[in-house]
């Protein structure tokens, strides 16, 4: 099975924007930094494809009707069926409508949640190697934004911006080798990094999630029961 690399286009509304400079922060960070030492843990379930026949020797989604992570179910169900992952870096643009801050905050409660499910999975090397590439980078972010309100030298004040500009251009590398076109926003993706942790925190707090006009209790195994 193959997957794509995600990157979000520029909504029209705020709350877009934001969901936007999340996956565009994290994405190549999330599918591809993980590739130089081990196979990929799971699948970008926004693009994917397998040769039908063998989707069908598989068991096609029959077995995952019971799971809600459904990227997370299909790439557990390739390889206990003796498959494979390859995660490709062809770039696949997307757009989440989002209306409100409301909506933002429910997409971002439900990502986080789906990832602490496939944290669960892992072994503890695994979780803490992920914990330090994707975990640490916001919670050091927050911390050099305090440390500038607190300690507002000049001499702090330019080594915190200068950090903050060669992370702005490190994203605009990324993004222009990966999709081809810069789709960085300074202030908004600073803004969006520094949300992470308490979206995680809501996560691990809430277990149950508003999906359209429903709502689930998702379990620790990834399946759910209708509220």
């Amino acid at each position: 099975m193959v997957t794509a690399l995600p990157y979000y286009q520029d909504s029209a509304t705020l709350p877009g924007r934001l969901l936007s400079q999340f996956v565009n922060n994290n994405a190549a960070l999330t599918y591809l930094g993980w590739l130089p030492f081990a196979a990929p843990l799971t699948i970008n379930g926004m693009c994917y494809a397998a040769r039908t026949e063998q989707l069908r020797a598989w068991g096609g989604f029959a077995a995952l009707l019971q799971q809600l992570t459904d990227d997370l179910a299909i790439a557990t169900l390739v390889r206990e069926r003796g498959g494979r992952l390859r995660q490709s870096v062809a770039p696949v643009a997307m757009r989440t409508a989002m209306p409100d801050l409301a909506s933002y905050a429910r997409q971002m409660h439900r990502w986080m949640l789906f990832a602490s499910i496939l944290l669960r999975r892992q072994t503890v090397g695994v979780r803490s190697a992920i914990g330090v590439l994707q975990g640490l980078p916001p919670l050091l972010l927050l911390a050099l934004l305090v440390c500038a309100c607190v300690q507002a030298s000049w001499p702090a004040l330019a080594w915190e911006l200068g950090t903050v500009l060669l992370r702005a251009l490190l994203l605009c590398l990324v993004q222009w080798r990966v999709s081809g076109a810069v789709r960085h926003r300074p202030l908004l993706s600073v803004v969006a990094e520094c949300l992470q942790p308490l979206h995680l925190l809501h996560a691990a707090l809430v277990r149950t999630i508003r999906w359209r006009t429903r709502r689930y209790r998702v379990l620790p195994d990834g399946r759910f029961r209708a509220d």
